[in-house]
């Protein structure tokens, strides 16, 4: 009864669809992480439709069916050079998903990445109650979502936080997209995650898996990632 509630309340998933909507219907969820930071028109004029953001939306969601199927195969011959397949064919679905909004200047790697590392992570809790969908071969290969709470928990100078890392791994604010700089996580000082370019997030997500696996603090990146988000929201809260 509460799964199912949950499911409905937050998903809208009922129980009745196929796999490839259940996927849909956690990337909807996804998008609502991200689309504040959207920016759908500089005037009046150019801002799209709320029919044409929809199409877009809709057709984000059908990139995000076939990622999961080739993601899932990326990782289906396990072996050294697995997560270097998967992170290939991540950022090509994130590129995808970036050039779906290119008449409105397309979105950054950073605004990709959150929308198809949440669908992701939607799906890991998702599986736990609907066996129509499988993610368990992934789960050791899943990037961590990538927004203000997981920037401080990864490079926050500051101690205090039981997860958190410690890492000179969060880019310094910069306007040039090809010149950035590491440093400890700031708020004011830091660039915002919707700002990401690619090379900043690849750095980012391979120092955090590096610590995760040498210290041995969490099971996986995502596994990190669920306690370290909660715990630093408590912290905001």
């Amino acid at each position: 009864m509460e799964s199912n509630f949950l499911l409905y309340a937050y998903f809208g998933i009922n129980g009745d669809e196929e796999k490839d909507e259940i996927i849909k219907k956690a990337g909807a969820r996804a998008y609502l992480d991200m689309c504040r930071t959207i920016d759908f028109g500089m005037s009046t004029e150019e801002k799209l439709s709320n029919k044409c953001r929809e199409n877009l939306r809709n057709e984000v969601k059908e990139i995000l069916v076939k990622a999961y199927y080739s993601l899932k195969n990326s990782v289906r011959a396990s072996d050294e050079s697995t997560q270097e397949k998967f992170d290939e064919e991540h950022r090509e679905t994130c590129d995808k998903i970036s050039s779906v909004y290119r008449k409105i200047g397309g979105l950054t790697f950073g605004q990709a990445q959150k929308w198809l590392n949440m669908t992701l992570k939607y799906l890991v809790v998702i599986q736990t109650y609907i066996c129509k969908v499988d993610v368990n071969d992934m789960i050791p290969y899943l990037h961590v979502p990538v927004d203000k709470y997981i920037m401080e928990a990864a490079g926050a100078k500051k101690k205090g936080l039981s997860c958190g890392l410690g890492l000179k791994c969060v880019p310094r604010k910069h306007e040039k997209s090809d010149t950035y700089k590491m440093g400890w996580y700031s708020e004011n000082g830091s660039q915002p995650w919707s700002r990401w370019q690619y090379c900043e997030y690849i750095e980012f997500q391979q120092a955090v898996r590096h610590t995760i696996s040498e210290k041995k603090i969490a099971l996986n990146p995502i596994d990190w990632e669920s306690k370290a988000w909660m715990e630093v929201a408590n912290l905001k809260a």
